[in-house]
């Protein structure tokens, strides 16, 4: 049965200024139930049915080593494995959503591994994946590398995949901004990929209720590498209409220098069927850290392929300046040009000349000797002050390594545990922790669930006056206080509502106000219905 939900979904993609062949690859299923896979075109979809969207991007790695079938393998592997599992079984949770969608990427994985057994000279090839499954009125969002999901709405643009990158992890440890890492020089060095047969990667995993008017945007990095993020929301809030957005983001990536292939993949949200409540988004960096697929403590991948402008332009200026220093050296009719007041002429030796000359010698290297020294001096203390520095920056990277170990160890204990008390004690010990986010969304999240029966809890026991007080009608009283206080901490279970209507049947079938509210809310929570549950 067809939902409410419409999308617009356009994809584009360009090889660039620079490059000789485009190594990104992507591809859209604009309905999961039909399985019709779309490349490039533009497609209006009137009533998502309950199978959902599919909307892939990949950046493949590797050059002559064919980065361009790194990426196709993986974006055509997760399609592919995606309509096989749903065609068997839809899945009926969050949790089958997300079992579905980290097995797609570990089946990729697989498949690029075989191919460069079977192919050995794409061997070293590698890519990068973002993958949003739009279903009703959530996308489940996973991702491998530094290609990016955005968020477009009226609140601006917001980054809610988060870059497995070095320059990441330098602006998440607070030593560098995000605008900084626009210009940093290591841009290209990311810390998760697929391909690698030694370094299984750890995808990142998150959701998000759309909302209607959301825009979705998935982009390779020859987008956001070339363009800062507040001219990519400045040009989407210029060009409302997907397909021109689309156009006019690669085209200003290309203005900028097109140094890289550049890929566009938008999904307007026009409606949605029984939107759910906007909540705060976790930072996806707490879920990118959990081994979901393997763990490798291999060091970096750096992407040679990938051009950095700004270093190129570095060294060009430190070429330049050498050169002129060296003509100037070897040049006295550049001097002269410079400085006409001196003479290059030789020097006419006189007794007397001479003697002032050589005394004049020895000042001279006296001073210069002088000059040595300080310059030896200096230079030892800066050695000393650099030698000091890089200490103290291990030190400091040794107690931040420690800290996270801690806090990674906490967060699995917690989430095996997975009550509201559970996160609070986590945020408790761990207030700016890498998961408190997700502690806090999880703890909102509990507060929803259980909203409903604990709002029909306080009105049921506002609505009970029994007229001749007894042993049952307190014991009744207990019952809804104890259930009220568990569904506040969100540890109410299907036992506890059984036991308080075993004792609500001992009031003689009392029907007060608030039961048929309260029943319609532990059904929604429990799925049963407790008047037909034997107890």
């Amino acid at each position: 049965m067809a939902t409410k939900t419409n999308l617009q979904i356009i994809a584009l993609t360009d090889r660039g200024m620079e490059r000789e062949h485009n190594e990104d690859y992507h591809g859209y299923i604009p309905d999961v139930e039909s399985g019709e896979n779309v490349f490039f075109d533009a497609r209006e979809v009137s009533g998502l049915s309950d199978k959902g969207a599919l909307l892939v991007v990949a950046d493949g790695m590797g050059g002559t080593n064919a980065g361009e079938v790194a990426s196709k393998i993986a974006v055509e592997t997760v399609e592919s494995f995606i309509l096989q599992k749903v065609a068997q079984v839809m899945p009926e949770n969050e949790s089958g959503i997300k079992s579905v969608l980290l097995e797609s990427v570990k089946t990729a994985q697989k498949e690029l591994v075989e191919h460069q057994k079977q192919f050995p000279d794409t061997k070293g090839m590698g890519t990068t994946l973002v993958v949003a499954w739009i279903i009703k009125n959530k996308a489940y969002i996973t991702w491998v590398g530094d290609s990016r999901l955005y968020l477009f709405n009226q609140s601006g643009l917001r980054q809610l995949s988060h870059d497995h990158s070095y320059v990441q992890e330098l602006v998440d440890a607070g030593k560098i901004t995000p605008d900084q890492a626009f210009y940093h020089p290591e841009s290209n060095i990311i810390t998760q990929s697929m391909g690698d047969p030694n370094r299984n990667p750890l995808p990142g995993y998150i959701t998000y209720n759309i909302q209607s008017g959301d825009t979705i945007l998935i982009c390779s990095d020859g987008l956001n590498g070339m363009v800062t993020d507040s001219n990519i929301e400045h040009f989407m809030r210029s060009n409302p209409v997907p397909a021109e957005a689309a156009r006019v983001l690669i085209d200003e990536a290309n203005k900028a220098g097109g140094h890289d292939n550049s890929t566009v993949l938008l999904a307007h949200i026009s409606n949605v069927d029984e939107a759910l409540p906007v909540v705060t988004i976790p930072l996806p960096k707490q879920e990118r850290l959990e081994p979901q697929i393997g763990l490798s403590n291999k060091p970096p991948i750096v992407q040679p392929q990938k051009n950095n402008k700004r270093l190129l332009l570095l060294l060009t200026g430190f070429i330049l300046v050498l050169l002129g220093y060296l003509a100037w050296e070897k040049s006295p009719e550049i001097r002269k040009l410079i400085n006409p007041g001196k003479s290059d002429s030789s020097f006419v030796d006189t007794s007397n000349k001479a003697k002032g000359f050589q005394a004049g010698a020895e000042e001279v290297d006296v001073q210069e000797n002088k000059e040595n020294h300080q310059s030896e001096v200096k230079a030892e203390k800066e050695k000393d002050a650099t030698e000091k520095n890089q200490n103290s920056v291990e030190k400091v990277k040794a107690n931040t390594e420690a800290a996270n170990t801690l806090d990674r160890n906490k967060w699995e204990e917690v989430k095996r545990r997975d009550t509201k008390a559970a996160y609070k004690d986590y945020l408790s010990k761990f207030s700016n922790g890498m998961y408190k986010d997700s502690a806090n969304a999880k703890i909102e999240a509990i507060n929803l669930k259980f909203k409903p029966v604990k709002e029909a809890l306080i009105a049921v026991k506002a609505g009970f006056a029994p007229s001749n007080p007894d042993v049952n009608s307190t014991k009744y009283i207990a019952e809804l206080d104890l259930c009220l206080k568990k569904a506040i901490e969100g540890t109410l279970t299907e036992g506890d509502i059984k036991t308080l209507w075993k004792v609500k049947r001992e009031l003689n079938g009392y029907e007060g106000k608030g039961i048929s509210e309260l029943k319609i809310a532990v059904k929604e929570l429990f799925n049963f219905d407790p008047d037909l549950t034997r107890i």
